[in-house]
């Protein structure tokens, strides 16, 4: 699904077929331009060309029709995403309620700086 929608954008000049591959590699892995340039064998500019590109392509292609709000509605959301167990313990049993649950757990929440407060 990823690939789908942006064959057109990553296939319009020469060269392109791995900058989506190489982006994604830069993502997960956090290796630096220049360890990337050795990998792909390409310079380091070429490597931050080729993610900038695909970045580009993503934000274009891929992003408004698969990430946020806008992406889907709520009639999907209460058709497709809502269980059974959930429609009973948070919609009393109806089926024309969305539900969202949202939880904070990774939210980092930083210490003062007093012993004084964080006795309280």
């Amino acid at each position: 699904m990823l690939c789908t929608g942006l064959i057109q954008c990553l296939l319009c000049s020469t060269g392109t077929r791995n900058r989506l591959g190489i982006l994604l590699v830069k993502l997960r892995t956090g290796l630096s331009n220049t360890v990337l340039g050795t990998l792909f064998g390409m310079h380091k500019t070429s490597i931050a060309y080729n993610c900038r590109i695909a970045k580009e392509a993503l934000m274009t292609a891929f992003v408004p029709g698969n990430v946020g709000f806008n992406a889907v509605t709520r009639d999907s959301v209460i058709n497709q995403h809502t269980t059974t167990l959930a429609r009973h313990l948070f919609a009393e049993g109806e089926h024309d309620k969305a539900i969202l649950i949202m939880d904070g757990t990774y939210i980092e929440v930083e210490k003062p700086g007093n012993h004084q407060l964080q006795v309280i």
